[in-house]
């Protein structure tokens, strides 16, 4: 096994207009006590990893009933978890 761990996301554009996604999607991650943990986006690995890119953001149009997918991944904790999420 390699340690990491992916979810797909979708987003279905449930009106009737066309609308426009902007940028990459965010993550973040909270405590119990609601308090923010640090996300690292590791970008050393480039485009020899299936979930990072050094590509800039585009506009993605989705027509009414249209889909989008995006996945986050999440590598072994290595170092050691500190706290949990």
């Amino acid at each position: 096994m390699s340690g990491e761990r992916a979810l797909i996301f979708s987003l279905l554009n449930r009106s009737a207009k066309k609308c426009q996604l902007v940028g990459f999607p965010g993550l973040a991650l909270y405590d119990s006590s609601a308090k923010a943990l640090a996300v690292c986006n590791n970008t050393a690995e480039g485009p020899i990893s299936p979930f990072v890119t050094r590509a800039q953001p585009r506009v993605v149009v989705l027509k009414p009933g249209a889909m989008a997918f995006f996945k986050v991944a999440k590598y072994a904790c290595t170092s050691g978890a500190t706290r949990r999420a």
